[in-house]
């Protein structure tokens, strides 16, 4: 691609300059019109700036006339005051509009800039409780930003959603400002498993811990001793699945019951109002 200009005719208006694409062995034409400037009048030559905003379409106008490119030049204007102005940009903030005075006889500069625009990026925690945030404010479009999510005691960091929709779910993000944002941290609550084996020399009971967030599966698992075997789960579980899968919507105790191999459970079965004391219900009795 070429940049084709036009000379300064004086009693004529200069085309705007042309951007002409030359084709091996082939012949490209232009063409410049100088319409005949009008007397008692004078010239606008505007130039914009930063170059990338004319790169992305930047352009002038006066008095709603048609829109021109950086740097050309419009004659015939009367004397006196007139106003420029230039188009949006989806990239850039326009420049405002202005007030030229055209002079008899005389070429008048003008001068547009455009500047990047600026977008706010807000942040919050939900819950608030559940921890911090920062890296929001105000910055100039295309910067480069990083927000930050802490979570505060029994909380974990769970994800960014903006409009509730996942954007991240690293706990320090960075990205390209482009838009208007609102980003909100979101925190789970996180809960404590405790497993413990009953009697305790008959075996193990593993997956306990703590800071599970809330909603997590974890699994528990029963390793009786020789001697002994596992005959079920009591305290915040029920059941003789081995390995157990547990939600964690709380704190949890889980209890691994083991009896001696070929022991049995006693079944207390009661009718009308009392109570049973020991209650033994469930758990079990060595033979004998």
């Amino acid at each position: 691609t070429h940049t084709i200009t036009f000379s300064n005719v004086l009693g004529f208006t200069t085309p705007a300059y042309q951007i002409t694409t030359v084709t091996a062995h082939q012949t490209a034409t232009a063409t410049g019109n100088y319409p005949a400037a009008i007397a008692n009048a004078g010239s606008l030559q505007v130039f914009i700036s930063p170059f990338a905003a004319v790169g992305a379409g930047a352009q002038w106008q006066v008095d709603d006339g048609p829109f021109q490119t950086n740097g050309a030049i419009v004659a015939g204007l009367s004397i006196g005051a007139h106003t420029l102005s230039f188009n949006t940009n989806s990239e850039w903030a326009t420049s405002a509009a202005q007030m030229v005075v055209i002079t008899n006889g005389q070429t008048t500069l003008g001068l547009g800039t455009y500047v990047m625009p600026n977008y706010t990026v807000t942040l919050s925690a939900s819950p608030v409780s559940g921890g911090t945030v920062g890296g929001g404010g105000t910055f100039t479009a295309g910067s480069l930003l990083t927000v930050t999510a802490t979570a505060n005691p029994d909380y974990v960091f769970a994800n960014w959603t903006q409009d509730g929709i996942v954007a991240s779910t690293s706990t320090n993000d960075t990205f390209i400002i482009e838009s208007n944002q609102t980003l909100v941290a979101n925190f789970l609550p996180t809960y404590t498993l405790a497993v413990s084996a009953s009697p305790a020399q008959s075996g193990t009971a593993t997956g306990g811990g703590t800071n599970f967030p809330a909603g997590s599966s974890q699994t528990v698992t029963a390793t009786a001793n020789s001697g002994f075997e596992f005959i079920g789960w009591a305290g915040q579980a029920t059941g003789t699945n081995n390995p157990l899968t547990v939600t964690m919507n709380t704190n949890l105790h889980v209890t691994a019951y083991f009896a001696a191999s070929g022991s049995m459970t006693l079944t207390v079965i009661t009718t009308g109002s009392g109570t049973v004391s020991p209650n033994l219900n469930g758990k079990p009795l060595k033979k004998g």
